[in-house]
């Protein structure tokens, strides 16, 4: 069952007041995107899709007739993420999860609330005063969408899937080392999250969480970006499968070298969705298999 805070009202208000005559821009250059897919066929009990958003993050997790959104990509990569949410017969969200409020990571989500049922919006305390952020809040104020503050140490079980949420232990300067980390256990299988937290965040997630950080799936920190995913954190993660989001011949040169490298060590499989478009790790009966370009 979803949790409920009697701080969500209160969160709500301030962030909104905080945020009223706010006039900066959130600007993130936006790249090629893939056009919507089919709907994938679903002959598995539950799915993971890592959806081409271009340079951002947007992960669907389908279980037992429950869908589950973390983070929503950019603002111009909305209505491709719509349409990939349709396509795969979406109609409601049970939990949409706001990582951390950079635009690559919440650009979409007040036209997810907008087409679809959103139940509970879940996000760190800490905010911004981008007009994307603005957005956001206030098309869940006008959508009656709970906002719930991230804690770590908070769980779900949405369907068949529980989450436990690793991080932030507490607020952090930098936005990025605010980010929502997720261990998804299901199926019998692990997918750890970690959005845009970097070398300071994973050492602390490490510090706290040791070997039960081990997972099948990972998500790269960062979008494959040498900030993140340090040699430390990847080997007790140890995945089998490494997923790297990330948008064509970005600027900022994601996945870097090093990063990949370390990858590669690991022995893990990479799949990016730069070069594999649309990535879907179907879960059955404990077997995880890869379908790419979706």
């Amino acid at each position: 069952m979803l949790k409920s805070f009697r701080r969500t009202a209160a969160l709500l208000l301030g962030t909104l007041l905080l945020l009223s005559g706010c006039t900066v821009s959130d600007v993130l250059q936006s790249y090629q995107i893939a056009p919507p897919p089919a709907q994938v066929q679903q002959t598995s009990s539950a799915t993971v899709h890592y959806i081409n958003v271009g340079q951002g993050d947007a992960t669907l997790i389908q279980t037992a007739g429950k869908n589950i959104l973390i983070d929503s990509g950019t603002r111009a990569s909305s209505s491709t993420l719509v349409n990939y949410l349709k396509a795969q017969g979406v109609t409601e969200l049970e939990l949409c999860v706001a990582t951390h409020p950079h635009e690559d990571h919440i650009g979409g989500m007040p036209d997810v609330m907008n087409e679809f049922t959103v139940k509970e919006l879940y996000m760190p305390t800490k905010t911004t005063t981008t007009k994307i952020f603005q957005s956001m809040v206030e098309t869940a104020q006008q959508r009656g969408v709970s906002v719930t503050p991230a804690k770590v140490g908070d769980t779900f079980t949405i369907g068949d899937a529980n989450l436990q949420i690793l991080f932030p232990d507490r607020e952090y300067k930098s936005l990025n080392n605010n980010s929502v980390t997720i261990q998804l256990s299901l199926g019998g299988k692990t997918f750890l999250f970690t959005g845009d937290n970097e070398k300071e965040s994973e050492a602390i997630i490490l510090s706290n969480f040791g070997n039960a950080l081990k997972s099948d799936v990972f998500q790269a920190g960062h979008h494959g970006s040498n900030t993140s995913n340090t040699a430390e954190f990847l080997q007790a993660v140890s995945p089998s499968i490494i997923v790297i989001s990330c948008g064509q011949n970005n600027s900022y040169g994601h996945p870097h070298e090093e990063v990949l490298q370390r990858f590669d060590q690991l022995g893990a499989a990479i799949y990016r969705t730069d070069l594999d478009g649309n990535i879907v790790i179907a879960i059955d009966n404990g077997t995880l298999s890869v379908q790419k370009g979706a």
